[in-house]
């Protein structure tokens, strides 16, 4: 089985198909992993009006200003936030209402951003609406999250189409919430049977782990366990080294 490595690009846009298969923690743990590697990391969520990272990194009680501040001439340094216990991680909150994203201002922040931090990682809403994807500058590497259940990797790979057709090729799969009992029970005949099916090439596979989720509920990011070693070997691949994929049993 063939993990594809490639060098790391600053931009990220973490996508999925169906909601509910982890995305926005996908984003968090990456841009921890990242910072353990000692990159100064920017989190922008755009899930406008449904803004979920403030919750999950424990600042919701802080947060004033957010994106669509930005948009409407506030300096970005005053809508950005450093997360607790993760010196060098940072937050761009979502608007809280719905309409305050504007397309090509979009694309000018983004570029602009990716000039100060050593990585950017837009979380992008569940769904296959491409209308700020094509703002995303053409070296964006697209990182699709997906549940290891067959409807959510039918829709990773309806997300994958659409990237492509839109000329965003540069798209990479995580199967998140992985459980060997989807192989032994046959659903599966391995972890090549899923990535077949998502027609994504594979940077890495996170097992179901609750400590991920424990963490979230207290507003942390998880900094040990099964999963987080998971991201730890992505963000490794991501930054170009060959990092075996563990046997399926050993996830």
């Amino acid at each position: 089985m063939e993990v594809q490595v490639y060098i790391m690009n600053n931009v990220f846009a973490i996508t999925s198909g169906k909601g509910g298969v982890g995305k926005s923690t996908v984003a968090t743990c990456i841009a921890a992993a990242a910072q353990r590697l000692g990159k100064r990391v920017l989190l922008i969520d755009l899930d406008e009006g449904l803004r979920c990272l403030d919750v999950m990194t424990g600042i919701s009680e802080s947060v004033v200003l957010d994106l669509a501040d930005v948009f409407n001439g506030e300096a970005v340094e005053n809508a950005v936030y450093p997360l607790p216990e993760h010196n060098g991680v940072y937050l761009l909150p979502a608007p809280a209402l719905r309409g305050g994203i504007e397309d090509e201002v979009f694309g000018e922040l983004i570029r602009q951003v990716a000039k100060d931090y050593d990585m950017v990682i837009a979380d992008f809403p569940a769904g296959i609406d491409m209308r700020l994807y094509k703002q995303m500058p053409d070296t964006t590497r697209f990182i699709t999250v997906t549940g290891p259940d067959p409807v959510s990797i039918r829709d990773a790979g309806v997300v994958a189409d659409n990237l492509e057709a839109i000329g965003k090729m540069y798209n990479r799969l995580i199967i998140n919430r992985f459980d060997y009992s989807y192989i032994k029970s046959g659903v599966y005949k391995g972890v090549d049977d899923i990535i077949d099916s998502s027609r994504i090439q594979l940077i890495g596979i996170v097992p179901n782990d609750i400590t991920l989720t424990l963490n979230q509920a207290k507003g942390k990011i998880a900094k040990r366990g099964r999963a987080v070693k998971a991201f730890n070997r992505i963000i490794k691949r991501l930054e170009g080294e060959d990092v075996p994929l563990p046997k399926a049993k050993r996830i």
